[in-house]
């Protein structure tokens, strides 16, 4: 069953990867120039060979999120933290297709995109760190953090703070209750029952909706209170086309909806659905060699990654970023 397992997942990777080169043209025009389509194809490989339950995603869907991602300028690089592909089931359909989730990182790289930007930045303020906070005619937050052995349990707010080219600087401030406000709009936060129409939200003992167990704002708070404060400074900043877009996706995926969109690139004849039951004790044997062809491609891509990626480090596992009917 294992061997059965993999040979399929070869399969559907070899599909996704026909059709991915049969529109690296497509890719590239919509790249911004400092990026390559080869490169950005890799960097697509590896993301899906660290997350195999992105294969189960309809394969259209995979390429489609590759050029939406293209569109954005934006590597789905996970230890960037800009953006994430992750396997999304969509109740409609009745399939897993793939779901773009903005990172706050991806917000800021964006902001600095536009040239009017100088810096901008996000950062979380803990109950026992030092803060002084200060509006009126100045805008001012002194923040001293502290590591988080000592910085407390609780969450006092989060600030964001820009630099723009004329050197004029804008501050915000969300205190914690702001932030869940926020959190509330969030349809991918919750726990849902999807067996009932219209879905509802799961409540426990008291009444109360319940965090998804795997929901980023369970997993990755800090995360999402920076997001939040970034998201909320987009009313005073430059919006590109590309911040607009990212928005627009990051507002379905919010409200557990599917981001399919009618993008046009070009198919690689027809998706042939491999099951269980179709791959034979002899197809099995015949995609061994294939898959450990794919086990060096990964090996290789593993190598191209460190060498192109200037973070360094190890690229996180983005199957584990999940909320709403993220899997």
């Amino acid at each position: 069953m294992a061997e059965q397992s993999q040979a399929l997942a070869v399969q559907k990777f070899n599909t996704v990867k026909a059709m991915v080169e049969k529109n690296l043209g497509a890719i590239q025009m919509a790249l911004p120039k400092h990026l390559s389509p080869d490169r950005f194809a890799r960097v697509f490989y590896t993301t899906i060979l660290k997350t195999p339950k992105l294969l189960d995603c309809e394969p259209r869907s995979l390429v489609s999120a590759l050029i939406q991602c293209s569109e954005l300028g934006l590597e789905p690089i996970n230890a960037l933290g800009q953006i994430y592909l992750l396997p999304f089931y969509n109740t409609k359909a009745r399939r897993y297709e793939v779901q773009i989730i903005p990172g706050y990182r991806g917000y800021i790289q964006l902001a600095q995109n536009s040239g009017k930007i100088v810096d901008i930045s996000a950062h979380v303020v803990y109950d026992k760190e030092p803060f002084e906070l200060v509006f009126g005619t100045e805008e001012k937050v002194i923040h001293t953090p502290k590591p988080p052995s000592e910085r407390g349990e609780n969450k006092v707010g989060v600030y964001a703070r820009a630099v723009f080219a004329n050197k004029v600087v804008k501050t915000i401030w969300l205190w914690t209750e702001d932030v869940y406000k926020h959190r509330e709009s969030s349809s991918g936060a919750w726990e849902m029952d999807w067996t009932t129409k219209p879905p509802k939200f799961k409540l426990d003992k008291d009444g109360n909706k319940i965090l998804g167990a795997s929901s980023p704002w369970r997993l990755w708070e800090d995360e999402m209170f920076c997001k939040t404060a970034i998201r909320v400074m987009a009313k005073f900043l430059p919006l590109s086309p590309e911040w607009k877009k990212m928005e627009s996706l990051d507002t379905v995926a919010e409200a557990g909806d599917s981001q399919r969109e009618p993008i046009s690139f070009d198919d690689v004849g027809e998706i042939i659905d491999i099951t269980q039951e179709a791959l034979t004790e002899g197809a099995v044997e015949a995609t061994d060699s294939k898959t450990e062809d794919l086990k060096a491609k990964l090996g290789n891509l593993k190598k191209d990654e460190k060498k192109d990626n200037p973070v360094g480090g190890t690229t996180t596992d983005a199957g584990e970023k999940e909320g709403g009917k993220l899997v």
